[in-house]
């Protein structure tokens, strides 16, 4: 996998996936009105990427289809104050 050497300011709105949980239920993690820093990497041999987000109060990195589709957590952590 390729490694991340630089962060874009991206809104909230265009990188707030859903997101499908264990117990069927659809979330969206990030705020539509924020900027967030992050990035994506294209999977080899796959059509999915890998997508890092981070604010100063979370971090979150998931994988996803063309358009955001099928987006997993693959980590989430917010910091704890």
């Amino acid at each position: 996998m390729a490694e991340v050497t630089d962060l874009n300011a991206l809104p909230g709105s265009f990188v707030n996936l859903a997101y499908a949980l264990p117990n069927g239920q659809v979330v969206r993690l990030l705020e539509d009105e924020k900027i967030y820093l992050g990035n994506q990497i294209e999977k080899k041999g796959s059509s999915r990427c890998c997508g890092i987000i981070a604010d100063e109060d979370s971090l979150l990195v998931s994988e996803y289809g063309e358009g955001g589709a099928d987006a997993e957590i693959v980590l989430y952590k917010r910091r704890t104050r």
